[in-house]
């Protein structure tokens, strides 16, 4: 929409927003072939009122069976399809950036990528820094840099860069268009279970993934059976002395890492050319 669109801010239910989406539609002169929902908030009330305008719809959503009135409903979580459903890891969404060279783990000289969302409600990227800084008195020459990433809704930038100011081989980063280029110069990866995993598991890192939300469970949890990620289940067991753990253990077992072919970077694709199947199938557009 237009930056000068007026947008009410007080929407309580889905119903008016639906019709403030619509009424906004119809306000811009756009006439849209489809209408994309990918929102937990926004639900089967919401959808149904936007296919009755006559809109052709799909739902996004990472939680399974939940309920929605879509033309299509995308589980970007492992399953099978039907008509309704679109469900698979294959079409899961991770730009071309991350297409990159493998970076096997050496025994000693790591760089280690630090991501926990724009906000990291947990605050582990203060728990990420300290298990480093343990693992820098034990083994000074097991990591040679790290790189700790944050967004613009971190509420505790000062006291980390405070934290970071003092340590020579930690750098930290401030609200990044993307993790492709430090993660392409990284060996391992400590994230939350979001898409900074699927993005690590794509390019090949070594990878250690917290969830830090119920709605990352589902695929955290098929990677971590797949034994493509090292996984605290939940963010409680993620400690520092945990995440220490985890790097030495993976220190341990470095000659058995190596790049998989469970996840690659073509899932937009894939998922639009089955939209595009369906969307003529129902009898929209030419």
């Amino acid at each position: 929409m237009p930056k000068d669109t007026p947008v009410e801010m007080n929407i309580h239910s889905e119903i008016e927003d639906a019709h403030l989406t619509i009424k906004l539609i119809d306000e811009s002169n756009f006439s849209p072939d489809l209408v994309v929902v990918d929102h937990y908030y926004l639900g089967a009330t919401w959808e149904r009122k936007i296919s009755d305008s006559g809109y052709f719809l799909v739902a996004l959503d990472d939680r399974p069976n939940q309920t929605h009135d879509s033309d299509i409903t995308v589980e970007l979580i492992a399953g099978t399809s039907n008509s309704s459903f679109l469900r698979g890891l294959e079409y899961l969404l991770v730009s071309d950036d991350f297409e990159m060279p493998p970076n096997p783990l050496p025994a000693q000289g790591w760089t280690v990528l630090v991501f926990f969302g724009a906000e990291d409600q947990t605050n582990h990227s203060f728990i990420a820094l300290e298990a480093i800084k343990k693992l820098n008195l034990k083994n000074p020459s097991l990591i040679f840099h790290a790189h700790i990433v944050v967004g613009s809704a971190f509420k505790q930038i000062t006291e980390l860069q405070n934290s970071v100011s003092q340590e020579s081989s930690i750098s930290l980063h401030y609200q990044l268009p993307t993790l492709a280029k430090l993660m392409q110069e990284s060996h391992v990866v400590i994230c939350a279970a979001g898409n900074a995993m699927v993005e690590a598991i794509v390019a090949g890192r070594a990878t250690i993934a917290v969830v830090t939300a119920t709605n990352q469970e589902v695929l955290a949890e098929s990677f971590g059976r797949a034994g493509v990620v090292e996984l605290f289940s939940n963010s409680h067991a993620a400690t520092a002395a945990g995440i220490a753990d985890k790097l030495l253990g993976l220190q341990k077992n470095r000659r058995q890492i190596a790049k998989t072919n469970i996840l690659d970077t073509k899932g937009a694709d894939r998922l639009v050319s089955e939209i595009k199947s369906r969307f003529h199938l129902n009898g929209h557009g030419k």
